[in-house]
């Protein structure tokens, strides 16, 4: 099975770091992949998690939603959302 892992940084994954560990074991092809670089080891653990699963575990970046037109829009309506949600 594919399994894709999706996190705002690596170093959200560490939580979630046994779980990967016992899907890569059991055979299954994980990628993980994030918006943005960070300074927490994020980018360290998946380095040490693709090296110990080589062909399982693979790591990258999420796509550039820079030149997407409705990024703004939708932005401003989840929270306004969010806002009200809580208001």
């Amino acid at each position: 099975m594919k399994i894709l892992f999706l996190a705002r940084h690596f170093g959200y994954l560490r939580n979630y770091e046994s779980a990967i560990i016992e899907l890569a074991t059991r055979g299954h092809h994980i990628h993980l992949a994030a918006d943005r670089e960070e300074a927490l080891g994020g980018r360290e653990l998946v380095q040490r998690l693709a090296d110990r699963f080589p062909g399982k575990v693979t790591f990258g970046w999420t796509p550039d939603r820079e030149g997407d037109d409705w990024l703004w829009l939708a932005t401003k309506f989840r929270l306004a959302q969010d806002f009200l949600r809580y208001l």
